[in-house]
């Protein structure tokens, strides 16, 4: 059991370290008309559901003759 309990705590630490949470922010410019507004958040989670997260902030609209357009990166 002596020999076993080193393995038992490694394991341990590295699945806490691969499931942590950290910081992300997105930082997103929208284009409208060639009026530009940049804007940025910051979440608390993993790096894939981030990545969704600030994708999914993305968007393209169209009034008028007016076109806006979100682009967003995570940092």
């Amino acid at each position: 059991m002596k020999k076993l309990l080193p393995f038992l705590a490694a394991g341990a630490f590295m699945m806490s370290i691969a499931s942590c949470k950290k910081d992300y922010t997105c930082d997103c410019s929208t284009d409208c008309g060639g009026i530009i507004a940049t804007s940025s958040a910051t979440t608390k989670s993993s790096k894939s559901d981030a990545e969704t997260w600030c994708s999914d902030s993305e968007s393209s609209s169209t009034v008028g003759t007016t076109t806006c357009t979100t682009t967003c990166s995570l940092q």
